[in-house]
């Protein structure tokens, strides 16, 4: 009996590190291609700073200059290849252990580099509302636990084919969880100071032409930033559904003046029918207007996906999201299309610009 309980034990361990193989290797699966697509973006010179979703290097050009993409290039391209390598073929000689456990820590010392100028900006009160603990100490972790599966890496039998398909289910996993990751901490951080101007995006607005939950939860920050003193002026951007009786515009306008903001403070784009058509429309009057500084307020899910796509036209916004009753005011409904979203959007900026 108690061979037996002895053996069920020692099978159970070998199942559970077996588990935490397949997840190391999941892991660096897709931290080695996600790696490469920076690289391969920033090589072909189409990157629109798409690195703020990973670890931004661009705080090196104060220390190197124009190197410092370079070094970034060449650095996720080594890193790149070898966890892919590791992931495919994990049984490693000592030599390629130590040099990708060497990549991997030099990775995390710059992820740490983030996570320390991302507690300088807490400290120095610049972020109006953020976690205590940024994006990047996920990456610390993830990089350093990489960097230990490697250094434990011994010889194993071939993979069969479902150890194989754990392993790319797995990064799978991982590429739906990042956006929604990006959406937790990016998208909950609010970057409000002076500016010229904000953006307000429009929502769906209720039979009676009065805005719904999330419209007014979007009005509301963007009637602060007005209070505030942030802004002097307020752009809504919206468009007219099928089934609204008015233009989203229309109500938000209403809706600001009625909270003291006044007219003459309040632009209008009542073509925003998208976030797309809003960007496509918002660029031309920014530089029309000469605005400097812009600031971005929308629901806190949609914050990733406008940054990028103002990004992508050359204007880097400040985001002040809306984090409101996320129960009732379709969060839970949006949530799903903001993943695909992020990552198509993401392609966009890593290979087109």
């Amino acid at each position: 009996a108690d061979m037996a309980k002895h053996a069920r034990r020692d099978e159970q361990a070998t199942r559970r590190r077996g588990g935490r193989r397949v997840a190391a290797r999941s892991l660096a699966l897709f931290i080695g291609a996600f790696s490469l697509a920076n690289a391969l973006g920033y090589a072909l010179g189409h990157s629109a700073n798409q690195n703020i979703w990973w670890i931004d290097f661009s705080w090196l050009s104060t220390w190197i200059g124009g190197a410092a993409e370079k070094m970034a290039v060449i650095l996720e391209c080594l890193v790149g290849i070898a966890l892919v390598a590791w992931a495919v073929r994990p049984q490693t000689d000592a030599r390629r252990r130590a040099v990708t456990v060497a990549l991997l820590a030099v990775m995390a010392a710059f992820a740490e580099q983030n996570v320390v100028s991302y507690w300088q900006l807490l400290l120095d009160k610049v972020l109006w509302h953020a976690l205590p603990v940024p994006f990047s100490v996920l990456v610390v972790a993830a990089l350093v636990w990489l960097a230990c599966a490697v250094a434990r890496s011994e010889t194993v039998a071939p993979d069969d084919a479902g150890t194989r398909t754990g392993i790319v289910i797995g990064a799978l996993v991982v590429a739906l969880v990042f956006p929604l990751l990006q959406i937790g901490f990016f998208g909950t951080t609010d970057y409000r100071r002076a500016s010229d101007v904000a953006i307000v995006l429009g929502a769906q607005v209720h039979s009676d032409g009065t805005p719904s939950m999330a419209l007014s939860e979007r009005l509301d920050t963007a009637i602060e930033l007005y209070r505030q003193g942030c802004v002097g002026t307020l752009v809504m951007s919206g468009g007219q559904g099928s089934d609204e009786p008015v233009n989203e515009v229309d109500a938000m306008r209403d809706y600001a003046v009625a909270n003291g903001v006044p007219e003459s403070a309040i632009l209008l784009d009542p073509q925003g029918n998208s976030t797309e058509a809003t960007v496509a429309d918002t660029v031309p009057l920014i530089a029309a207007h000469g605005w400097k500084s812009v600031t971005v307020t929308s629901s806190f899910y949609h914050m990733p996906r406008i940054k990028m796509m103002y990004l992508l036209q050359g204007v880097d916004v400040l985001t002040v999201p809306t984090v409101g009753d996320v129960l009732n005011d379709g969060t839970a409904q949006a949530l799903p299309r903001e993943i695909p979203a992020w990552w198509v959007y993401w392609a966009k900026g890593t290979f087109i610009g």
